[in-house]
C-alpha cells in the first residue's frame, strides 16, 4: 500500500487504478432543478483564508477556484475583507451555502471510553462530562462527538470535540456578515480525515492497519491517526512551512530547511509517543505525509531513518490539477495545504461533528425544512406539468379529452396554490392546441420522419404556431439532421436546434440531449 501511494503523482495517478477521479464523478447527489450542485468550502486560519468552489459537490475535480488570502492580522476586518474579496471573485452570489473550518488550536479533541451504546444515553455521558470536566459553564462552550468504535461488553470508544462559544460564533458572524449560509462548523482535523478516505478508503490496507496522516500545512502541521479506517486521535504541532520561511530571513535555505525538518520530525515523534500512552488499543504501523511539501522525497527518507518506521507521501492535488502547478518532487509555489478543503467539499455536511450553536442548528434545520418542501411542491408541480403535456399529445385520440383533462386539474388544486388560475385551464389549453384535427395532423407529422435513434422526452404547443421539441439520442449526428427532415413536412415551415448537450450516464455511456424549436404554419395555408 506504501509503495502505491508514494508512487502516486500526475502521470501515474490514473495507472495507479486506487480511485481514479472518474470514479469521483460517477457519485452524485439527486437534483431535480439543475445540473451542477455549487459548494464553497472556507478555511479559517490566524494566517490565512482558504476557499475552494466546486461546481458539483461530489466532484473535487469539478473545482474553478482555490485560492488563499493572506492577512496581516487575524482582526474581523481583514477577515471580512479576505472573504469579500473571495465572494468577488469566484463570482457567485453571496446567498450560497458553506462549510468553513476554524484555526485548529480553537478547538479541545479527546478520545473517552463510556459504558453504552445507546444514542440517547450517550448524549447524555457527553454532556456530563463536558459539564464537569472543563472550568467553563457549559453555557460558553459547543461540543459534538463521533462514536469511533463500540466494544462486546457494551463500552464505545466516543471523540469528543469542544470550543469556547464566543470564537466559534465570531467566524460563524463573520461569514454571515457577506451572506454566505453556513450549514456546518467543521474540524480541520476531520476534514483531512475523509479527503484521504476520499482518494485511499478503498485500499485493503485502510481497513486492516492503523496509519498517521500527516498534513503540513501554513502555519501548522495536523496529525491525525486512522485505525482500521476510523480516526481515533489528532493533534496539531508546530511545522507548518510558515516556520520554514520565516527562518529563511535570518539563516540560509539549507541550513533554515534542515532545522524546519528536524522540527517537524521531532514534532510528528512527541505526537507519537502521546499517542501511544492515550491508546492501549493501537499502534501506529506507517505514516503518511500530505500537503505541499518541498523536497517530499527528502524528507520521506529523513523521517523514515528518524522514526524508524515506513513514512509515504500522497497528494491531494491531484484533482486540482488544472488550477494549481503541482509536481512530482513535491516543490510547490503556494504554501498550503488543500487537504481539508477537498475534505469539506467531497463530503455532505451533515457527516461532521459541528460545532455551531444549538440555535444556529434549529434555524438551519427549519430552513432546510422548508427547502425541501419547496423542492417537494416544484417537483409535484414538475410533473404536473409533464401530464400536460403527455395529455396534450393523447387529447385528440377521444372525444371529451379536454374536459378530462380540465377535471384532472380541478382535483388537484386544494392541494396547489401555484394552480390558482385553474379555472382558466380550459380556454389556455384550446388556445394552445389550436384544435384537436390540427394538432393530431402536427403531431402525425412529427413522429413520420422521426429517426429510429431519436427519443422524444416532451412535445409542448405554444398558442398554436411553435413546437417546442425535447428529447435524446446516442448520435449527435441525428439531431444535426433533424432540421433537414423536419422542414420538408407540410405543416412545419423553419426547425432550429436551440441545444444541444452531451451527459455522462451513471453506467460511463453518454446520450445527447437536445431542444427543438418548431416553427408551424398557420392553420388554412
Amino acid at each position: 500500500m506504501l509503495d502505491l501511494i508514494e508512487n502516486i503523482n500526475l502521470e501515474k495517478y490514473n495507472a495507479q487504478n486506487v480511485v481514479p477521479v472518474s470514479t469521483i464523478r460517477k457519485s452524485s447527489l439527486p437534483n431535480f432543478f439543475s445540473k451542477s450542485k455549487q459548494r464553497i468550502a472556507i478555511e479559517f486560519d490566524t494566517n490565512l483564508v482558504k476557499v475552494i468552489l466546486v461546481d458539483n459537490a461530489n466532484s473535487p475535480d469539478s473545482a474553478r477556484y482555490v485560492k488563499v488570502k493572506f492577512l496581516p492580522d487575524d482582526c474581523d476586518i481583514n477577515i471580512k475583507k479576505a472573504l469579500e474579496d473571495h465572494i468577488r471573485e469566484t463570482g457567485i452570489h453571496s446567498k450560497i451555502h458553506t462549510s468553513i473550518a476554524v484555526p485548529r488550536h480553537l478547538v479541545h479533541a479527546k478520545l473517552a471510553r463510556v459504558p453504552s451504546h445507546d444514542p440517547a444515553e450517550l448524549q447524555d455521558m457527553i454532556r456530563y462530562q463536558v459539564e464537569n470536566e472543563l472550568p467553563l459553564p457549559l453555557k460558553d462552550v459547543v461540543y459534538d462527538f463521533r462514536v469511533v468504535s463500540r466494544e462486546d461488553d457494551g463500552y464505545a470508544h466516543v471523540m469528543i470535540v469542544v470550543a469556547r462559544r464566543a470564537e466559534i460564533e465570531r467566524y460563524a458572524t463573520i461569514a454571515r456578515s457577506v451572506g454566505l449560509i453556513i450549514d456546518a462548523v467543521v474540524l480541520t482535523f476531520e476534514a483531512i480525515y475523509y479527503s484521504f478516505l476520499k482518494f485511499f478508503g478503498k485500499l485493503p490496507e485502510i481497513s486492516t492497519q492503523c496509519i498517521a496522516l500527516v498534513d503540513v500545512d501554513f502555519s501548522n502541521a495536523n496529525i491525525i491517526v486512522i485505525d482500521r479506517g476510523e480516526l481515533i486521535f489528532c493533534r496539531s504541532v508546530k511545522g507548518g512551512v510558515n516556520h520554514l520561511i520565516e527562518n529563511m530571513v535570518s539563516t540560509n535555505r539549507e541550513k533554515s530547511y534542515n532545522n524546519w525538518l528536524i522540527g517537524l520530525t521531532q514534532g510528528v515523534s512527541d505526537t507519537l509517543q502521546v499517542f501511544k500512552q492515550e491508546n492501549v488499543f493501537a499502534r501506529v504501523e506507517h505514516i503518511i505525509l500530505s500537503g505541499w511539501l518541498p523536497k517530499v522525497h527528502f524528507i520521506t527518507e529523513f523521517m523514515t531513518r528518524q522514526l524508524d518506521m515506513p513514512v509515504a507521501w500522497f497528494d491531494t492535488a491531484v484533482p486540482l490539477e488544472h488550477l494549481v502547478e503541482t509536481g512530482v518532487d513535491g516543490v510547490k509555489k503556494n504554501w498550503f495545504s488543500v487537504s481539508a478543503l477537498l475534505g469539506m467539499v467531497c463530503e455532505n455536511p451533515g457527516t461532521f461533528m459541528d460545532l455551531r450553536t444549538e440555535n444556529d442548528k434549529k434555524i438551519s434545520k427549519m430552513r432546510n425544512t422548508v427547502q425541501k418542501m419547496s423542492r417537494l411542491l416544484g417537483l409535484i408541480v414538475y410533473i404536473v406539468l409533464l401530464s400536460i403535456i403527455t395529455f396534450e399529445i393523447a387529447l385528440h385520440l377521444r372525444d371529451g379529452a379536454i374536459v378530462e383533462l380540465q377535471d384532472k386539474i380541478h382535483a388537484l388544486k386544494p392541494n396547489l396554490e401555484s394552480f390558482q388560475r385553474a379555472k382558466n385551464l380550459d380556454s389556455e389549453i384550446n388556445k394552445r392546441l389550436g384544435g384537436s384535427e390540427y394538432t393530431a395532423t402536427i403531431i402525425s407529422q412529427l413522429f413520420e420522419k422521426l429517426p429510429a435513434p431519436v427519443k422524444l422526452r416532451s412535445v409542448t404547443f405554444l398558442r398554436g404556431d411553435k413546437l417546442i421539441v425535447r428529447g435524446t439520442s446516442v448520435r449527435l449526428a441525428d439531431i444535426f439532421n433533424l432540421p433537414q427532415i423536419f422542414e420538408g413536412q407540410p405543416a412545419f415551415t423553419t426547425v432550429n436546434i436551440t441545444s444541444a448537450d452531451r451527459r455522462v450516464l451513471a453506467d460511463a455511456s453518454e446520450i445527447v440531449e437536445f431542444e427543438l424549436n418548431i416553427k408551424l404554419k398557420k392553420k388554412g395555408h
